[in-house]
């Protein structure tokens, strides 16, 4: 495998990593530690939070012993935390529009705007000013 910036994702050869795997299963772990280890220190998140999250994915990773299962794992806690992060979403735009809708509901006088129209000019030549 290249020795260029292994912890680039834009370097990321997918075929280097799969000879390696087949051809040294060990060393591969070791370059998949080291790479992971590499993308963790660039992030700009929670660098702890993140190390905890790949302890999980080890951990499912040596008890499942399939890739297959470990990779539906790891979608189902991906899925879970969407759902969360969703919930959430909904909870907090929920508490924050429900004030106002009760102090203006549609309707209720003061809730009244006035439109205006404006008439459509046409895109000034090339090399034209628009203010002319």
């Amino acid at each position: 495998m290249a020795e260029k910036n292994i912890h680039s994702i834009n370097s990321f050869d997918f075929d280097a990593w799969v000879k390696l795997a087949r051809s040294d299963p060990a060393a591969f772990d070791r370059r998949r530690q080291e790479y992971l280890e590499g993308i963790i220190e660039k992030s700009r998140g929670d660098k702890a939070r993140l190390r905890g999250m790949q302890w999980r994915i080890d951990m499912e990773r040596r008890k499942d012993g399939t890739p297959l299962k470990t990779c539906l794992w790891i979608s189902e806690m991906m899925w879970d935390s969407f759902h969360d992060l969703d919930t959430e979403l909904h909870r907090i735009g929920q508490d924050h529009s429900a004030p106002a809708e009760r102090a203006n509901p549609p309707g209720a006088a003061g809730n009244s705007a006035r439109v205006f129209s404006f008439a459509i000019r046409p895109a000034p030549p090339p090399g034209g000013n628009a203010r002319d």
